[in-house]
């Protein structure tokens, strides 16, 4: 199933420097976000939702619509998320979807081989790429945000018998694919601490926040910061 998702595993930059973005966030409550579904509809042309997801305050902080339709061997998702979180900075603006593990190895059109972020767009080479599954995570001693892929058109997960989940997006997106939960990085001190999920969990973002430098110097120019505001997803 697909479920939203706007909260990261934060790393040591975004826990770092004189304004914690971990601690705006988590004040904010995007850790501990509640959702409500405002209105569903079904007919011949698919499924409309309207969501609200508020803090544990009680406060508004996404509003979602989405609709789903049946198209040629999938499902075609339209979302439009409005943040109104009053953050200066937010994480992120996706989805995450649980795979089981049989689906063990990856190809994608996209920025690779290897992680990138928006403000590291020039580390990693536009092209089709392939990876394991066990190669998408990078196992910091203190677990927080890793392995995202930017730039992305097409992602599949997929095995030797051909079974496969293919997320085609219509203009670039983000993707990364872990054993672990957010929550579970998020809970974590140390690397020793994280247990599997049991299945991996396929994230796709609308947008990524940056890596910035703030454990040690300045945060992310502006122009890679994810803001408030409307976000499409197709």
């Amino acid at each position: 199933a697909l479920e939203h998702i706007f909260m990261r595993a934060s790393t040591d930059n975004d826990r770092g420097g004189n304004k914690s973005l971990d601690k705006m966030w988590r004040n904010a409550g995007l850790d501990n976000l509640v959702m409500e579904l405002v209105d569903f509809k079904a007919g011949k042309e698919g499924i409309q939702t309207e969501k609200i997801y508020k803090s544990a305050k009680g406060k508004t902080l996404f509003k979602v619509k989405e609709s789903y339709s049946l198209i040629d061997g999938g499902i075609n998702v339209d979302a439009e998320i409005k943040a109104n979180t009053g953050c200066s900075q937010l994480p992120r603006i996706g989805y995450q979807c649980p795979l089981p593990l049989s689906l063990d190895k990856l190809q994608w059109y996209g920025a690779g081989p290897w992680s990138s972020y928006s403000d590291r767009g020039n580390s990693a080479f536009l092209g089709i790429h392939e990876a394991k599954a066990n190669e998408m995570f990078d196992n910091y001693a203190k677990p927080q945000e890793n392995g995202n892929r930017a730039d992305t058109r097409w992602v599949k997960v997929f095995n030797e018998d051909d079974c496969m989940m293919l997320v085609n997006g219509n203009g670039c997106f983000n993707f990364s694919l872990s054993p672990y939960s957010v929550k579970k990085m998020m809970d974590a001190n140390h690397s020793c601490e994280l247990v599997p999920d049991g299945y991996y969990t396929l994230f796709i973002d609308a947008v990524m926040a940056p890596v910035g430098n703030a454990s040690c110097g300045p945060q992310a120019m502006g122009k890679y910061q994810v803001k408030d505001g409307v976000y499409k997803m197709n």
